[in-house]
């Protein structure tokens, strides 16, 4: 047995005035917790600088013991001395200046507490009491009363180490503090928390290590509790134990803390503890298990006042009475809250350093400093202690075997281990020309520890930066030849887990060689057949991280040398490669001219429509902000002119694009991840410092703009769109007179026609004018004189006014709006009307395009002319010899003959209806005056011969153009336009919808008609073009069975039967039909079973598939519908299935609800237990059912819909029906099979597998 070892009053001698101090604190706390009583009676003060008043320490409390062995009261007050003093000094440690009594002594003594004297002197009895004599003598000289009577102790370096020895941890304390450590490491709290890494962070309260904690707090309370912690180097096992003691200062004062690696006797000291009596919290760390089993064995014994916690990087199985807690990764969240703290403020990519960390705490904070210190090798485990624990359990030599598997396997991010993958095992074992069962074993190994994160089929070695460590070791000691036939031999599955591998390798010397070599010209990445390659064109963007010079240049070779067609040929996922790498490489400002130019090539030949094709990404590059280059804009703007001398137009309008986000003033975006390159710090984007800068890369935008003007008719729309569209951003920065140089350049070479420009001056007046500057009105008025149609031909006029005016509408005092555009047409045709003969050779412009206001310039212009048949001879002239014109200009001339003379207007009607050039245009003109019956008549009578298309009929439901017509018109032309055949049934339909419409009485009135129409119509898809969807249709059904009718819903269900034997579009039926027919089936259903019911018996083939699409649940994510069954009679349809056993029961399994909600629980359907008690035994009604339950769509993980069903099922499990035990019993087995494979499948998703 170990020496026992105390402390002496000699020891207590040495202490200065802090460590008395510090003492006292210590026990204090581990008294009262000896005695039950709580630690917040304890008060010291651990400042000794400032006056104490008398106090340097206090115990009180109410509820308890009346005193323990060494406080003598309820109320204790102690008073430290670390200096030799005689009894006229202790006198005078009571009294004041003044000499009256210290207020705080004075407050103690009269409730009639303790005043003790803590003190490093060696004292006898004799020497005690004269200093008390002395002490009471002053206090009677005081006057106080209590001076005789009150209690007053002095405790001497003997009592003081008498006292110290009832703790062990006290007695580390002084032993450390006299310099004569019993056992060197061992380490009271106080001494453990001067560690630097508890320090570093403040502990995060997160959820993967709070449970522990107070699981912890709770059990170190009791004497002879056993605990273990174990978990990988790096997962904070000693900074989550020193938590415990940190939110626990009731058992703070217990604690002696020993690293075992510097007291390997431990065991023996710990035993003499217990024998001694010492009441003590041991925590040891790097505690292997057979030393842990033998301080539990000593712990544990008969009357130990001893609790043991030990913390270990290995996983050994531990037997009871030790409770043991195995350290997890932490979550991203947790460990980003756990480093924000610190680090939030300084570090740009924290979040992508806690990604990198993978929940290791201390390898976030090694790569967080590494970052801070801009340490290239940020992404590699340098630590070699560190790395050394994580690989090799201790005393367990290093396995050369498995070193090689494991570097081999952190070759990759994640490779697949078994069933379908299992070939990327057979390829790891090839590699290094090991067994594969070897590699699996050792995998097997790692896994348990923690170092191979398993995740279903595949496995990952973390945390990363051991990985990259590892695969760096594999680089380094591979030769040239080796790494080549890897990258060659790679088989096509775990080309991506490579190349998110070796991204992170961007400071390994040796691969970025490799890639040096294998993008040379002569390299297989320097010919355009491998970087042209799907394969190919991944690796390379996976170099582009490791060394971005090399694939910059090798690429620039291959795309130069390449023409159009062969850039357009280059698409999908080789070109989806390229433009992400040529993204990374335009972030460089060294590399921005080869890289640009190469996504500028890329672009010119476009072919991908998504908005970051490299189109996109090329004109990102030239925003001001957030444009994803570091290169300046004189660099970027020398690219754009040496580009623009190529002088090809797809070009162009590629560097027009550009332009474009040049100018923009408005907010921009960009999508981040392609300053994130390798493991570096994030890369920085060019930004102005001041707006100067800014300003000079407008003006240098807009001379560009300038010269593009005259390239051709192409870049000029786009000139004048973007510089157009560009005034009121720039108005309201106070680029005035740029922008005034430029419209007046572009006016005097293009003319006053200038609808970007116009709309955005008026634009800017209506929404900006109270915040505009008298400099910037004035120049604004004056480029509207500028682009003003005064004293411009008539061609420009009529190009401003009506052709293309801007939007402009004025708000009148009463709230009304006024059409500014339309005021201005009309206030042109009375001018044009003065002399129309100039406006003849100007029809054509006013019958093509766009045209914003020539409606009401037509109608004006008639209304002001006293004869308008020429013109209106010449206009329908023009239009009939135009296929593509636009009627908007003669529909106006029509309208304004109809206001001046009814007679007129029909005269004109007839002439169209008779021209089969114009005819065409009968529908539309005709809405241009009253409709009357001759009107519908002649329209009827125009489809049936043919002459226009029956789907022409629509354009009477736009609007309220027959609302003024009697029912029977209406109903009438509407019977006869039905009567004409399928496609005419729904312009029909849709002609009477509207005239119900917000009036839905009239279906009362017309009943018989609409009942007609309702029932014509073609509901299947064949006609799916002849209408927008089946809302008419379903409002009028609706509106009709508000009155109950047997008739109409048979006849609806059987409209539906037949367009069973087509089928539906798949929106109509789940949005429209298969609503209504729930509706009509919950309130006819014994009705309409039987039509139901022999319409399945009868049919076959796709008429069966679509009549089981009408009658089937629907559960996808979109939509959420009950089967129409579930509101037919249950007993008629099992009845039915007796009738036709060979089809019907599977029929109805395959469509029935499974389940139905019961007081909010998903409970088994009535016919679904119906069906398996009468037909269960039949494997086809069992097939169908599973083909049924298996029917569904979703969000997120399968499996928690897939454990609803489980437990939904579970209670038919003691269901009194043999075939349906039988059944249910069957399915929750494949249920439980579905779980296990959908749950692999979840956890690859964790690693990036879909």
């Amino acid at each position: 047995m170990a020496k026992p070892f105390k402390v002496e009053s000699g020891d207590i001698n040495k202490l200065n005035d802090i460590q008395l101090t510090q003492l006292l604190k210590e026990l204090l706390h581990a008294e009262t917790f000896r005695f039950g009583i709580a630690q917040r009676a304890v008060e010291v003060a651990l400042n000794i600088i400032t006056g104490d008043g008398g106090e340097d320490g206090r115990v009180s409390w109410e509820q308890g013991p009346e005193s323990t062995e060494y406080i003598p009261n309820r109320l204790s007050l102690f008073q430290n001395k670390a200096t030799n003093m005689g009894p006229a000094a202790y006198a005078k440690e009571v009294i004041t200046d003044k000499g009256s009594v210290k207020p705080i002594v004075d407050q103690v003594l009269a409730r009639g507490g303790s005043y003790i004297v803590f003190t490093t002197q060696e004292l006898n009895s004799k020497q005690k009491q004269a200093r008390i004599k002395e002490v009471r003598a002053s206090l009677a000289g005081a006057g106080k009363g209590y001076a005789d009577k009150c209690d007053l102790r002095i405790y001497d370096a003997s009592q003081i180490a008498g006292w110290v020895n009832l703790y062990i941890s006290t007695v580390v304390a002084v032993q450390h503090w006299s310099g004569r450590p019993v056992e060197r490491g061992l380490k009271t709290y106080e001494l453990w928390s001067e560690h630097e890494d508890l320090s570093r962070l403040p502990f995060a309260p997160v959820a993967s290590r709070s449970e522990v904690i107070e699981k912890l707090k709770a059990g170190l309370s009791v004497p002879k509790a056993c605990f273990r912690m174990m978990g990988l180097s790096g997962l904070g096992k000693t900074r989550t134990a020193f938590q415990v003691f940190s939110e626990n200062e009731e058992i703070r004062s217990l604690v002696v803390y020993v690293d075992a690696n510097h007291a390997p006797n431990i065991d023996s000291l710990i035993a003499d503890w217990v024998t001694l009596g010492y009441e003590a919290i041991i925590v040891v760390d790097n505690c292997e298990y057979r030393l842990h089993e033998r301080l539990v064995k000593e712990v544990r014994r008969e009357g130990s006042q001893v609790r043991l916690l030990t913390l270990d990087y290995n996983f050994d199985s531990i037997a009871a009475p030790t409770i043991c807690f195995r350290l997890e990764q932490m979550t991203n969240d947790e460990l980003f809250q756990l480093l924000s703290p610190v680090y939030n403020n300084v570090l740009s990519d924290l979040k992508r350093i806690v990604d990198f960390a993978q929940g290791f705490p201390q390898m976030a904070v090694l790569l967080a400093e590494a970052r801070l210190n801009e340490d290239p090798r940020i992404g590699s485990l340098t630590e070699d202690e560190l790395a050394s624990k994580l690989l090799w359990k201790r005393n367990e030599s290093e396995n050369p075997e498995c070193l090689r598997i494991l570097q081999a396997c952190s070759l990759f991010d994640v490779f697949g281990v078994e069933k379908e993958v299992e070939y990327q095992l057979e390829y790891i074992a090839n590699t290094i020309g090991v067994h594969v069962d070897d590699v699996y074993g050792c995998i097997q190994e790692y896994s348990s520890r923690g170092l191979i994160d398993r995740r279903g089929r595949f496995g990952q070695v973390v945390p990363k930066p051991l990985a990259i460590r590892l695969a760096g070791q594999w680089w380094t000691k591979s030769r040239e030849e080796k790494q080549r036939g890897l990258i060659d031999s790679i088989p096509e599955g775990m080309i991506e887990g490579f190349c998110n591998q070796i991204e992170k390798m961007d400071f390994h010397s040796d691969v970025k060689l490799l890639t040096e070599k294998l993008c040379g010209p002569q390299a297989p990445f320097g010919q355009a057949e491998v970087i042209l390659s799907e394969r190919g064109s991944r690796f390379f963007r996976a170099f582009v991280n490791v060394n971005p010079e090399a694939t910059s240049a090798a690429l620039y070779r291959t795309l130069t040398s390449m023409d159009h067609d062969q850039l357009l040929s280059i698409e999908g996922d080789v070109r989806r490669n390229l433009v992400w790498g040529l993204e990374k490489l335009c972030f460089h400002a060294d590399l921005f001219m080869e890289a640009s130019w190469c996504m500028l090539l890329l672009a010119s030949a476009e072919n991908e429509a998504w908005s970051n094709n490299a189109t996109g990404i090329f004109s990102q590059l030239f925003c001001i902000n957030l444009s994803g280059t570091a290169a300046a804009p004189d660099i970027r703007f020398a690219l754009l002119r040496q580009a623009m001398d190529m002088e090809q137009i797809e070009i162009d309008m590629v560097l027009l694009n550009a332009l474009e986000q040049a100018i923009s003033t408005s907010g921009g975006s960009r999508t981040v991840g392609a300053e994130y390159q390798g493991t570096k710090a994030p890369l920085e984007e060019w930004r102005p410092k001041i707006w100067q800068e800014i300003f000079d890369y407008w003006q240098s935008a807009f001379d560009l703009y300038s010269e593009m003007m005259d390239r051709g008719e192409k870049q000029r729309e786009k000139v004048l769109s973007d510089i157009g569209h560009s005034i009121r951003g720039f108005v309201g920065r106070g680029r005035l007179d740029m922008l005034d140089a430029a419209i007046r350049h572009i006016v005097k070479s293009n003319g006053r026609y200038w609808p970007a420009a116009l709309d955005s001056i008026k634009n800017t007046f209506e929404y900006d004018r109270e915040k505009l500057e008298e400099t910037a009105v004035s120049a604004l008025s004056s480029w509207i004189e500028l682009l003003s149609p005064e004293g411009a031909g008539l061609v420009e006029k009529l190009r401003i006014i009506v052709v293309n005016p801007p939007r402009e509408h004025l708000r009148l005092e009463g709230g009304a709006y006024v059409d500014v555009a339309a005021e201005n047409a009309k206030k042109l045709a009375t001018e044009v009307a003065v002399n129309v003969d100039e406006l003849y050779s100007c029809i054509d412009l006013l019958l093509e395009g766009e045209q914003r206001q020539s409606h009401s310039f037509g109608r004006q212009l008639v209304l002001e002319l006293a004869d308008e048949s020429k013109l209106l001879e010449l206009a329908l002239k023009r239009l009939s010899d135009n296929p593509k014109a636009n009627s908007s200009f003669v529909i106006g001339l029509y309208r304004g003959v109809y206001e001046k003379s009814s007679k007129v207007w029909q005269k004109y009607i007839d002439s169209v209806s008779s021209d089969e050039r114009l005819v065409s245009f009968y529908p539309e003109l005709i809405r241009t005056g009253n409709i009357e019956a001759q009107h519908l008549n002649k329209f009827v009578d125009l489809i049936s011969t043919g002459l226009i298309p029956a789907n022409s009929a629509n354009v009477l439901s736009y609007g309220s153009v027959t609302s003024e017509l009697a029912p029977e018109v209406v109903s009438d032309f509407c019977l006869k336009l039905s009567a004409l055949g399928d496609e005419a049934a729904w312009p029909a339909l849709n002609v009477m919808f509207m005239y119900c419409f917000g009036n839905m009485e009239r279906v009362k009135t017309i009943r018989a008609s609409v009942k007609s129409l309702v029932s014509a119509v073609p509901l299947h898809k064949k006609h799916s073009a002849a209408y927008a969807d089946l809302h008419s249709w379903c409002a009028l059904v609706e509106a009709l069975l508000k009155t109950r009718d047997e008739g109409l819903v048979i006849a609806i269900s059987r409209q539906l039967i037949a367009s069973c034997r087509i089928g539906f579009n798949h929106n109509d039926l789940w949005s429209y039909i298969k609503p209504l027919l729930m509706k009509i089936a919950q309130q006819y259903g014994d009705l309409l079973w039987p039509v139901f019911g022999e319409a399945i018996s009868r049919a076959k083939g796709m008429e069966l598939y679509w009549l089981q699409q009408l009658l089937d649940r629907e559960n996808s994510v979109s939509s959420q519908l009950p089967s129409v069954l579930s509101s037919f009679p249950s007993g008629k349809i099992i009845s039915w299935c007796y009738e036709h056993p060979d089809s019907g029961p599977s029929f109805i399994a395959a469509c029935i609800n499974i389940f139905e909600i019961r007081d909010d629980t998903q409970c088994p359907s009535e016919l679904f237990i119906l069906l398996l008690e009468n037909f269960g035994g039949d494997k086809r009604v069992a097939s169908a059912l599973n083909a049924n339950m298996g029917s569904r769509g979703w969000t997120g993980s399968l499996v928690p819909y897939l454990e609803a069903d489980k437990l939904a099922l579970s209670p038919l499990l003691k269901h009194k029906n043999g075939n349906v035990k039988k059944w249910v019993k069957e399915h929750t087995a494949f249920i439980d099979s579905q779980i296990a494979r959908e749950s692999s499948l979840d956890a690859e998703r964790d690693l990036g597998i879909f």
